[in-house]
């Protein structure tokens, strides 16, 4: 873990929030729970859902100015209130996030912190790519979802994302 993500725990901890990691750990017999993890989610109060193809990182999402090119790259982020969403993701959350029952799950104690007076870079940007999207795209009313993850759903042949693209038929297009 860089120091720029123990920072950012060091921040939030200090203002009175939590930080938490799922961890490996020979010496304590703590093994991955899961080979790859790379959910990109943001639960808020219980009341939205932030879902992102992207990394949480200023590669990803640069914060410069946009009128003459940035860096980053191809990553669509879903905001959403739609109560089944949130509530699917919450159950997600709740089942990973229970030390009670695993082990793997530990606070920055074990993590430590940024060495003492470190200062993040905040440069972020570059010039590689002319914006063709400076707008989010907006949408109002009551929409279908299908949340898919992985491990537990995404390869059923019947629904998910395999059932999905099997349901595609004659004159259909499917853009990956």
């Amino acid at each position: 873990m860089g120091f720029e993500e123990k920072y950012i725990c060091q921040q939030i901890e200090n203002a009175g929030g939590q930080c938490w990691f799922m961890i490996n750990d020979d010496a304590n017999d703590i093994a991955d729970r899961y080979r790859f993890l790379h959910a990109k989610f943001i639960l808020i109060d219980g009341q939205q859902v932030v879902i992102s193809s992207e990394n949480l990182s200023p590669n990803s999402m640069p914060n410069d100015n946009k009128a003459d090119g940035t860096w980053g790259r191809r990553g669509v982020v879903l905001i959403t209130d739609a109560p089944g969403v949130v509530s699917h993701v919450q159950s997600l959350f709740d089942a990973d996030f229970d030390p009670t029952n695993h082990r793997d799950i530990t606070g920055t104690t074990f993590i430590g912190g940024p060495p003492i007076g470190f200062i993040p870079n905040l440069e972020t940007g570059g010039i590689t790519y002319t914006v063709r999207f400076p707008n989010a795209a907006v949408f109002s009313g009551n929409f279908g979802y299908e949340l898919v993850h992985s491990p537990e759903n995404s390869l059923r042949t019947t629904d998910s994302l395999l059932g999905l693209v099997a349901q595609a038929g004659a004159g259909d297009v499917v853009l990956v």
